[in-house]
C-alpha cells in the first residue's frame, strides 16, 4: 500500500499495483491508480484522473476531482470489453467535470457536483446511478451492441439546471428521476424554461413517429416502436407534461439538432374532436376519446386509456390503440392501424380506401440469433376490415374470437402462432388460440391461421387464393400444434388450401376453379372437397375423406400406410390416382402404372403386382411384393360409387 501525495504544482502521480491513495493538491494533476482498490484526490486545478493506464482494472476505486475543471476516468476498452469490473465512486466536486465509465461492468456512482459537467456510461452494463449536481449537465448512456443488452438499470438525477439525456441503444432500463418537463400549455414560465430537460435520441430508429408514451401509475414509460431497446423511465411525471413546442421542448428525435414541434400531447381533463396540427404525432390521454385527424394529411394518432374513437380521414396515417375498445379508422390512403397495447379490449379497425395495414399484435425479429421480443397481443373479439386495397390483417398470437375482412383487392390475412428460436434451434412455439374468420373477398388473397389451436373458418372469395392451416415446418419437432378444427373455403377462383402437418379434423372445400386441397403429413381425419373444376387432392397421414367434384380430379397418396382414404365421385374415364415412388417402394416406376403391377381381385397372384383392386367392394390395396411372402397388402383406400378401374388410373411421381 502507498500513499502518494504531490505537490502544489502540476505534478504526475503513478500508483502501484497495491491499494493506494494519491492526493494531487493543488495544480492540474494527472494521478493513474493502477491495481487495486485505489483513492486518487485530485485536489484543486484541472486535474486528470484515471483508474488505469490501458483501461483495465479490478479494483473499487474512489475518485474525487476537487475544484477546477476535472476529468474522472473508470471506462474500460472496448477492445477488451467489459475490461473495467470493480465497483467506482466519482465524484467531480466544484467546476465543470467529465465522468466516465464507458464500457465499464461493475456498479459505479457518478457525482457531478456544481457546474456543467459530463457524465458519461455509454456501454456501462453494470447498475450504475448517475447525479449531475447544480449546472446544466450532460448525461450519455447509450450501448454499442444491442448483444451485450441485459437486465442492469441505470439511474439519473439531473440535479438543478437544464440538463439533457443522450440515449441511443438503450441496453438497460433507464430511469430519470427528476426529469423537468415544459408542462401543459403553450407559454411556459421563466421557472419553468430555467429548468427544462431534454432528451435527445440518436438511433435511426427513435423518431416521433415511433414514439410511444406509456402513463404506468405515477411514471411516464418511454419506448419506441420497431426498436428492441428497453424502456426509458420518467419518475413520477405525467405525461401531459411532456412536449414539443416550436423552439423549446423536451425531445430531440434522431438527426435533429433543434427542438421542433414534432408531438402534440392532450392534457388529461382535456377533449376536443381534432388533433392540434396536420402531419404531427399526438397522444390522447386516458379519457373516452373521439377524435378526427385532418384531410390530406399524414396523422400519427396515439390513444391511451379509454374506449376512443379516431378517425384518421385522408392520408396516409398512423392510428394506434391503447388500453380500452377502441374504434380505429383509417379513411383514405396508405394506413397503418394497430391497437397492440391492449391485451382485453374488444376493438374495431377499418382501413378504408388505400393498402392498409391492421393489426392487433405486435412482435419483433431482434435478429436472426436472437430470436423475437415481444410486445403485446389481444385476447378481445376484434373486427379487422381492410376496406378497398391490398391490405395486411393480423391478429397474431390472439386468444380471442376475431373477425378479418380483406373486402376487395389483395389482401394478406393472418391469424397466426409464431416460433422462435435460439439460432439454429426453434426453442418456442406460441398459438394462435381463438376461433377466428378470415374473409379474403374479392382479389387473391393469402389466408393463414398457422400454429392455430382454434377452429377457424377460413373463406377464400372471388380470386386466386391461398389458405393456410398448417405447422410451419420448424415446429415439426414440436409435434402437431396446428390442432383446431378448421374450415376452408377457397370459393370462386384457382385456389391453395393447405392444412399440412395439423392435427385438427378439417374441412376444404376448394370451390370453382382449378384448386390444390392439400393435407400432406396431416394427422387428422380430413375431409377435402374439390368442387367444380380441375383439382389435386392430396392425402395426408389419416382417414381421409376425398370429393373430387366435378371436372378432371387428382388424388395424391404419398405412402399406402397413412390410413384408408374414403374416395366418392371417382370417374374411372378420366381421372388419376397418383401415388410416389418414393413412399410406396415395391420397385414402381415413375410414369403410368404397367399392366402387369395391377390387378383386380382380393389378393396379388404374381410377384410383380403391386396394386389390387377389388371392384366389388371398391377396396383398394398395395402389396409391395405382389404373392411374395414377405410383405402383407395393406388396404389404403376405399373408393365408392361401383367405380371400374384399371392401371391407366394410376400415376406414379417421384
Amino acid at each position: 500500500m502507498a500513499n502518494i501525495i504531490g505537490t502544489k504544482g502540476n505534478d504526475s502521480l503513478v500508483g502501484t499495483d497495491e491499494t493506494d491513495t494519491i492526493n494531487g493538491k493543488a495544480g492540474n494533476d494527472t494521478l493513474i491508480g493502477g491495481e487495486g482498490n485505489n483513492t486518487l484526490k485530485g485536489g484543486a486545478g484541472d486535474d486528470y484522473l484515471d483508474i488505469d493506464y490501458i483501461g483495465f482494472s479490478s479494483g473499487d476505486n474512489l475518485l474525487f476531482g476537487g475544484d477546477g475543471n476535472d476529468t474522472l476516468l473508470a471506462s474500460g476498452s472496448l477492445s477488451f470489453f467489459p475490461s473495467t469490473i470493480g465497483n467506482n465512486t466519482l465524484k467531480g466536486g466544484a467546476g465543470d467535470d467529465y465522468l466516465d465509465i464507458d464500457y465499464s461492468s461493475g456498479d459505479n456512482l457518478l457525482f457531478g457536483g456544481d457546474g456543467n459537467d459530463t457524465l458519461s456510461a455509454s456501454g456501462a452494463l453494470g447498475n450504475n446511478t448517475l447525479n449531475g449536481g447544480a449546472g446544466d449537465d450532460t448525461f450519455y448512456s447509450e450501448s454499442f451492441d444491442v448483444f451485450f443488452a441485459s437486465g442492469n438499470k441505470k439511474i439519473l438525477t439531473g440535479g438543478g439546471g437544464k440538463d439533457k439525456f443522450v440515449l441511443g441503444f438503450i441496453s438497460t432500463v433507464t430511469t430519470i428521476t427528476d426529469f423537468g418537463g415544459i408542462g401543459k400549455g403553450s407559454n411556459p414560465s421563466p421557472a419553468t424554461l430555467a429548468s427544462l430537460d431534454t432528451l435527445q435520441f440518436t438511433q435511426f430508429e427513435q423518431t416521433a413517429r415511433n414514439l410511444q408514451l406509456t402513463q404506468n401509475g405515477n411514471n411516464l414509460e418511454i419506448a419506441f416502436a420497431t426498436s428492441l431497446e428497453p424502456k426509458v423511465i420518467l419518475q413520477n411525471f405525467a405525461l401531459e407534461n411532456l412536449d414539443n413546442l416550436a423552439q423549446v421542448g423536451n425531445i430531440l428525435f434522431y438527426g435533429q439538432t433543434s427542438i421542433t414541434d414534432s408531438f402534440d400531447v392532450f392534457n388529461a381533463n382535456f377533449t376536443q374532436s381534432t388533433v392540434f396540427r396536420k402531419n404531427t404525432v399526438t397522444f390522447l390521454n386516458d379519457l373516452n376519446n373521439n377524435v378526427k385527424g385532418f384531410d390530406n394529411s399524414d396523422d400519427v394518432i396515439n390513444a391511451q386509456g379509454g374506449n376512443d374513437k379516431i378517425d384518421g380521414k385522408s392520408g396516409n396515417d398512423l392510428l394506434r390503440g391503447g388500453a380500452g375498445s377502441d374504434t380505429l379508422i383509417g379513411g383514405s390512403g396508405d394506413d397503418v392501424v394497430l391497437d397492440e397495447s391492449d391485451l382485453t379490449g374488444n376493438n374495431l379497425l377499418l382501413g378504408g380506401d388505400g393498402n392498409d395495414s391492421l393489426s392487433t399484435s405486435s412482435l419483433l425479429l431482434i435478429s436472426f440469433l436472437q430470436g423475437l421480443k415481444f410486445f403485446g397481443y389481444s385476447s378481445g373479439n376484434n373486427t379487422l376490415n381492410g376496406g378497398a386495397g391490398e391490405d395486411t390483417l393480423s391478429a397474431r398470437l390472439s386468444t380471442g374470437d376475431n373477425l378479418l375482412n380483406g373486402d376487395s383487392g389483395n389482401d394478406y390475412l393472418f391469424a397466426t402462432g409464431v416460433f422462435d428460436f435460439d439460432f439454429p434451434n426453434v426453442t418456442s412455439i406460441y398459438t394462435t388460440s381463438g376461433n377466428n374468420t378470415l374473409n379474403g373477398g374479392a382479389g387473391n388473397d393469402t389466408l393463414n391461421v398457422n400454429l392455430s389451436t382454434g377452429d377457424n373458418l377460413l373463406l377464400g372469395g372471388n380470386g386466386d387464393d391461398f389458405l393456410f392451416a398448417s405447422d410451419n415446418v420448424p415446429a415439426f419437432d414440436f409435434g402437431f400444434t396446428t390442432s383446431g378444427n378448421n374450415t376452408l373455403d377457397g370459393g370462386a377462383g384457382s385456389d391453395f388450401l393447405y392444412v399440412d402437418f395439423s392435427s385438427g379434423d378439417n374441412l376444404l372445400n376448394g370451390g370453382n376453379g382449378n384448386d390444390i386441397l392439400s393435407a400432406f403429413f396431416a394427422s387428422g381425419n380430413n375431409t377435402l372437397k374439390g368442387g367444380a373444376g380441375n383439382d389435386i387432392l392430396i392425402s395426408g397421414n389419416n382417414d381421409d375423406t376425398l370429393y373430387g367434384g366435378t371436372g378432371t380430379d387428382t388424388f395424391v397418396f404419398n405412402s399406402f400406410n397413412d390410413g384408408v382414404d374414403s374416395i366418392y365421385d371417382f370417374n374411372a374415364t378420366n381421372e388419376f390416382i397418383q401415388v410416389s415412388a418414393a413412399g410406396f417402394g415395391g420397385e414402381l416406376s415413375i410414369g403410368s402404372l404397367s399392366a402387369n403391377q395391377f390387378t383386380l381381385g382380393t389378393s396379388a397372384t404374381t410377384a410383380t403386382q403391386r396394386f389390387i383392386y377389388d371392384g366389388t367392394t371398391g377396396a383398394l390395396y398395395f402389396d409391395q411384393d405382389g404373392s411374395g411372402g414377405t410383405f402383407t397388402q395393406v388396404k389404403f383406400a376405399q373408393l365408392f360409387g361401383g367405380v371400374s378401374l384399371t392401371n391407366n388410373n394410376f400415376d406414379v411421381i417421384a
